[in-house]
Formats: structure tokens, C-alpha cells, sequence
């Protein structure tokens, strides 16, 4: 054992490049091995002390806030991204086979690693109700059920149950079949940002070919839907005793969806925004507004009275 927790795991000689294979898995998430090295008995890599399964983590606990949640659910795809990029398959996943490193869920992938070391490991199968459809019709294991079990997670994380609980088993299964996942409840809808939700449920779609095409494209769709949310919209103001926002309240960063969607205004557009947000043009307009105001309302020399004189 490492004195520090973790398993050592030895290689035979000459295995540099299965090392450095199993290391690259394991940043990204997969087969648990943090570290390795080279001594006088050959290669070695050192396996991160285990955390605790999804499945007892999971067990009695609330709903989690969603940042968390996303954050959770975007190191899965990861570590699935990473197989499905090396045409590698971890394995069926579900709460009994996802790890809780941290902040972060990863795939132990006890079988994977075996046959890549040249061994064996014989795991169960899932329960039924961590089985993508077609999975559950019969269909062999492979990376679009493992990305259903994701969404699966995600709901849990979100909402804090499964989303066919309490339908029974043949019932819940008929649904995942034919209707899908139902929305969550509206407690949670509401506390969630735009699109979010509907990633989820289409991610449980019955259909494989309506779902997301690969844990790359799940993972850069949280991406996107975590950022957008850190960029509030302008808060819109009443008409009565409204004031123009300061300068440095306008100043708030911009995303690449939002520089894209700029670059596809129209210049009527353009003109609106300015006249909201003015910016040099407009001050130029301000200094003629200025000498307009001067010639039609004189100012009297410094201490005596005012005279103005009416519009014509």
C-alpha cells in the first residue's frame, strides 16, 4: 500500500506506454490512477485512495444546488468523453459503479482496467431501473446507455429522486420505453437556468437517435449552460422615477454567444442600443443638444436675471 492511501499497482516490464495510457485515463476520470513511476522492478502506477459510491452518497440526501450538480454530472461526461474518444467502453455504468472523488464523480472501471492489464474481473449486471431502454429490451451495453444513466444522475442530483419512482418497476419501465422522463417538479424548474431541463430530458429520450450524440456534446452543453448563467440580464427598470444605469454598471463580461449574436444585428438594432447605451456619436449629439439649449435659452450675465425667450 502507498502510505499515502493509495493502491500500488504494478506493471510488467517494458509497460511504459500502458502506463502512460492508464495515467491519461485516470486524469480525465476513469480507472482511478493518479500517479505512477519507474524503479528497479519496473513501471508503476498508484491508484487515489477510494471514495465512496454514487449509490450511498445518494442514499437520503436533498436535492443539491444545481451549480454543484452540473459540476458533478460535467466530470462524468468527462471521464466518458475520455473512453468513447479512445474507443473504450468502461463498462455499464450506474450509482454502484460511479465513484465520489471530491467534487467530482469518476469511473473506477475495475473491468476496463483488468483487460487492459490482461486480466479478468466479472462485475453484476445493473438494476433495471439504471438501464437505458434498449438495455432494458435486451439491446448489449454501450456508450448511449451509459450517457442515459448520466441524465439519470443529473435528475437524482437535481431533484433528489429517480424519475420514475414510485411507478413500480413494469410501470416505470413502460414509461422510460414510451414516454420518457416526466418534467421535474416546479419547485426545481424554477431554481434552474435555461436549458438545463430540457438537456436532461432529452437525454432520456426513449429514442437513442433523439438523444445527444456523445458525452463531448453533453459536456460542452453544460459548459454553456453553466456560463450563460453567470451573466445576469439587465434589470429592466420602472418607467416612473426610472434613471439611467451608471457607466460602470453597464461594464459585465461578454460570452461567445452573445459576441456571435452581436455580429448579426442590424444597424436598426445598433441604433436602439445606442440610444440606451450612448457612446461617442451620441456624446457629440449631447455637445449639439448643449449649444442648441444655450442660443434658445440665454444666460443673463453672472448675477443678474435670466431672460429666455419662447419656441417658435
Amino acid at each position: 500500500m502507498n502510505p499515502r492511501g493509495g493502491e500500488i499497482q504494478r506493471l510488467p516490464p517494458g509497460s511504459e506506454k500502458l502506463a502512460e495510457r492508464l495515467l491519461a485515463l485516470g486524469a480525465r476520470g476513469v480507472g482511478g490512477f493518479g500517479a505512477g513511476g519507474r524503479d528497479d522492478d519496473g513501471p508503476y502506477l498508484v491508484r487515489t485512495a477510494a471514495g465512496p459510491r454514487l449509490a450511498a452518497w445518494l442514499r437520503d440526501r436533498e436535492p443539491i444546488e444545481w451549480r454543484e450538480a452540473v459540476a458533478r454530472v460535467r466530470s462524468l461526461a468527462e471521464a466518458l468523453s475520455a473512453c468513447e474518444e479512445a474507443s473504450l467502453f468502461p463498462g455499464p455504468i450506474d450509482p454502484d459503479r460511479i465513484e465520489v472523488q471530491g467534487d467530482r464523480l469518476v469511473i473506477p472501471a475495475e473491468g476496463l482496467v483488468a483487460a487492459l492489464l490482461g486480466a479478468s474481473h466479472a462485475e453484476p449486471a445493473p438494476g433495471a431501473r439504471w438501464l437505458a431502454p434498449e438495455q432494458a429490451a435486451g439491446a448489449p451495453p454501450d456508450g448511449a446507455g451509459n450517457r442515459y444513466v448520466l441524465a439519470l444522475v443529473l435528475y437524482c442530483l437535481l431533484t433528489g429522486e429517480h424519475p420514475f419512482a414510485g411507478r413500480g418497476l413494469r410501470l416505470g419501465l413502460d414509461d422510460q420505453a414510451q414516454r420518457g422522463a416526466p418534467p421535474m417538479p416546479e419547485v426545481v424548474a424554477q431554481s434552474l437556468p435555461p436549458g438545463l431541463q430540457s438537456l436532461c430530458l432529452r437525454m432520456l429520450d426513449p429514442d437513442p437517435a433523439r438523444r445527444p450524440p456523445s458525452a463531448r456534446a453533453i459536456a460542452s452543453r453544460l459548459d454553456e449552460i453553466a456560463h450563460d448563467k453567470q451573466i445576469e440580464p439587465p434589470k429592466r427598470q420602472s418607467s416612473k422615477g426610472a434613471s439611467l444605469p451608471s457607466r460602470t454598471s453597464e461594464k459585465r463580461t461578454t460570452s461567445s454567444s452573445e459576441a456571435f449574436e452581436g455580429s448579426m444585428r442590424s444597424p436598426a438594432q445598433g441604433r436602439r442600443e445606442n440610444e440606451v447605451f450612448p457612446e461617442r456619436s451620441s456624446l457629440a449629439c449631447g455637445a449639439a443638444a448643449l449649444a442648441f439649449w444655450r442660443s434658445t435659452f440665454p444666460v443673463a450675465a453672472a448675477g443678474g436675471p435670466h431672460t429666455t425667450r419662447p419656441f417658435l
